[in-house]
């Protein structure tokens, strides 16, 4: 019966260290998506007045981001992040989505005649 009980306790303390590690990085993962989305209205903010190289340069740092994050943290929060920050770009600007995630598109569009 005794030892009913100390592996019931171990249990126990098994499950809600689990619990704790898992709420701790489900909360790791929401802060690194909320990050993503500032990210992605930051540059939404100041795309307008840069030039498509600095704007290469700030998708660059994106990637960069992402990496870090895949390498230190794991591949859930990276892919939480670019998903999070191309979320973001889709819902605030049209254009900017389309000129990111569709330069193909967009080119083409562009001198179309």
């Amino acid at each position: 019966m005794f030892s009913i009980n100390i592996r019931t306790a171990a249990l126990s303390v098994l499950t809600a260290c689990f619990a704790a590690a898992c709420s701790g990085k489900d909360q790791q993962t929401k802060q690194i998506s909320q990050q993503g989305i500032n990210d992605a209205m930051r540059l939404v903010e100041i795309a307008p007045s840069l030039s498509s190289t600095a704007i290469e340069k700030e998708l660059l740092e994106i990637r960069a981001r992402e990496y870090e994050y895949r390498t230190q943290i794991g591949d859930t929060q990276a892919d939480a992040y670019i998903k999070a920050f191309e979320s973001g770009i889709n819902q605030a600007d049209d254009s900017l989505a389309r000129l990111i995630f569709e330069p193909e598109q967009s080119n083409t569009e562009e001198y179309a005649y």
